[in-house]
């Protein structure tokens, strides 16, 4: 597809409008047609009235670039081979610091990190914003002593990684900053509540927590995969981050979650998430570098971490009850409070496996997922092949050597930088990361094989509960997604109990 996107009424070049086009959309965030909401809450006017021109220049760019993601399809659930999944989308934007974003040199890096994250092909046309539109919509609320120096930033989304890692930075004795993007008010109602139960727990520290909305306003987003959103998201806490002469930014991803390498030979391209990979970490951190010369440094705290390993940081903190506030689920849209877990997608398996694994089970209920994994009927297609080749995955990372992963794995070479201090060493915690959540699923899967023996033996499991088709020799032998696991050997190599085998 080849787009078009007019920002703000921008005066586009003859050489864009008068272009051949598949689409052409408006996005406006100005004026009294504006279909982009942009606003900030929960924060000092006094400290954020400016972010300066260069800040709101970012901001702008990575709001129009992710209502734009949304706004243009990837060719939907029908396109299996992924043709329609890339993008050409051309640009027009009104901004304020010209000279500063038209230089090549930051373009190129702009595209460069964009291009990476999202796997499209970027095209800026920028031009002159009137002056008398240059200040973004923002809401505020005063709150005095809101702040009381804060020494760090970190994206605070209301799901379980971002929680472990604000409670592992208190640990160790920091002061951060909550900033949130807040697509919708049931998000909006999670992150605010966490806020309120962290500020009860860690009374010395008042969690100034920075809100902000953006998204389309007036109409449903025809794509919502959201690869751009962590650009977005990155951005403000970058811009907040310098303007309040903070150092660190803190994107928190388990590594699991980081690295996302395929599971299933489907995930081609795009459709693989990059939302905290190393490299988009590396090449956003260049664009900062050179917008904010030596200002802010973004890491990902739970690099090495795997989702039990980053759970087990609320175990040790005795903050375990907290878990039960989070939200993971990557399709919670519509769904009762109840239950506000699908139980069948990526996010949800992960959390469901880690939370066993990390012993949490009776803080992350099995009856808060709308679908549970091991006792309940997987429909063919995309929950299946999800939770199958989840267990696939950790088989595949037992039997590989190390060498073994890197040439199975090559997306694994990406995560290993010129910048790296320590390549071999980097490596080896990669390695040791993947071994770590082998291991823990595996342990998962063995301990539900043995919970539900007696439902096994009488045959009362349904037959696309995971645990039947792991059990199950004979259906796994026509599974496209999965190794026929002999029962016995699994239990005997998992369990550290002597269980007779079935």
């Amino acid at each position: 597809m080849k787009a078009l996107i007019i920002c703000d009424n921008a005066r586009a070049s003859p050489d864009l409008t008068s272009g051949k086009w598949d689409e052409k959309i408006q996005i406006n965030h100005l004026g009294p047609n504006s279909d982009l909401n942009l606003r900030i809450e929960n924060i000092s006017h006094a400290v954020l009235q400016d972010v300066g021109q260069r800040g709101s220049d970012f901001v702008r760019i990575a709001s129009y670039v992710y209502a734009a993601d949304q706004s243009l399809s990837r060719g939907g659930p029908t396109d299996i081979y992924g043709k329609h999944w890339k993008r050409d989308l051309f640009f027009a934007i009104p901004i304020q610091d010209i000279c500063f974003w038209d230089q090549e040199q930051v373009q190129s890096q702009l595209i460069e990190v964009l291009s990476f994250l999202t796997e499209d092909n970027y095209h800026f046309e920028f031009t002159q914003l009137s002056t008398s539109n240059i200040q973004l919509v923002f809401d505020f609320e005063n709150k005095e002593g809101l702040y009381n120096n804060p020494d760090s930033a970190i994206l605070f989304s209301g799901g379980a990684d971002s929680l472990c890692a604000v409670v592992d930075l208190l640990s160790n004795n920091k002061k951060p900053i909550l900033v949130s993007h807040t697509p919708a008010p049931v998000h909006d109602a999670i992150q605010n509540r966490l806020a309120t139960l962290l500020r009860e727990k860690y009374k010395p520290w008042v969690f100034p927590h920075v809100s902000i909305w953006v998204h389309r306003k007036g109409s449903e987003a025809k794509e919502t995969t959201q690869r751009s959103r962590s650009f977005l998201y990155l951005t403000l806490a970058s811009v907040i981050a310098n303007r309040l002469g903070l150092k660190e930014v803190f994107l928190p991803d388990n590594g699991i979650v980081t690295l996302n390498l395929p599971k299933t030979p489907q995930v081609l391209g795009a459709s693989a998430s990059r939302s905290t990979h190393p490299r988009f970490i590396e090449k956003f951190q260049r664009l900062l570098d050179t917008a904010f010369p030596r200002t802010v440094i973004v890491t990902n705290p739970l690099l090495f971490s795997t989702r039990a390993d980053a759970l087990n940081i609320l175990k040790v903190n005795h903050c375990e009850a907290l878990l039960q506030e989070t939200v993971s689920c990557s399709s919670m849209r519509g769904r009762p409070k109840a239950s506000q877990h699908c139980g069948t997608c990526s996010q949800c398996i992960d959390r469901r496996f880690g939370g066993l694994a990390a012993g949490l089970q009776d803080y992350d209920l099995a009856e808060r997922y709308g679908n549970d994994i091991f006792t309940q009927e997987l429909k063919e297609g995309d929950q299946r092949t999800q939770a199958e080749s989840y267990v696939r995955f950790a088989l595949d990372i037992e039997r590989l050597s190390d060498e073994g992963l890197f040439n199975e794995y090559p997306q694994l070479y990406d995560c290993i930088s010129a910048r790296d201090s320590d390549s071999t060493a980097k490596a080896k915690k990669l390695v040791e990361l993947l071994r770590r959540h082998s291991k823990q699923t595996l342990n998962v899967v063995a301990e539900q094989i043995k919970t539900h023996t007696s439902e096994l033996l009488n045959g009362t499991l349904p037959e696309t509960c995971l645990i039947r088709l792991i059990a199950s020799a004979h259906h796994l032998g026509d599974s496209k997604h999965l190794y026929i696991i002999n029962l016995a050997d699994m239990l005997k190599v998992h369990c550290e109990q002597d269980i007779s085998p079935l």
